[in-house]
């Protein structure tokens, strides 16, 4: 005997409430956070690429691209620590 997956068992436990939301509070955090940070470092990025000293010296925007993605990188993870604490995810 099967039990198809809209069947439930008597007694047998529901998702959480949280599984429902999950997916679209984590599309609005990704829209916001993740969208505005990846703005802002290639806006940077940019600015710093058309700079006199790049532009002689390209190690020194390369060295800049690393820097600035490795801390929106770690920055952003502990945003989405944050929000996942916030919304009873973790």
């Amino acid at each position: 005997m099967s039990i198809s997956r809209e069947q439930k068992m008597p007694g047998s436990p529901r998702s959480p409430q949280w599984l429902n939301c999950l997916p679209s509070g984590l599309g609005v955090f990704l829209a916001v956070s993740s969208n505005t940070r990846y703005q802002i470092i290639n806006g940077l990025e940019c600015v710093v690429e058309a700079s006199p000293l790049a532009k002689k010296v390209p190690p020194v925007a390369m060295a800049f691209t690393v820097g600035v993605r490795f801390a929106n990188n770690i920055y952003g993870g502990m945003q989405f620590v944050d929000w996942a604490k916030w919304s009873g995810v973790q």
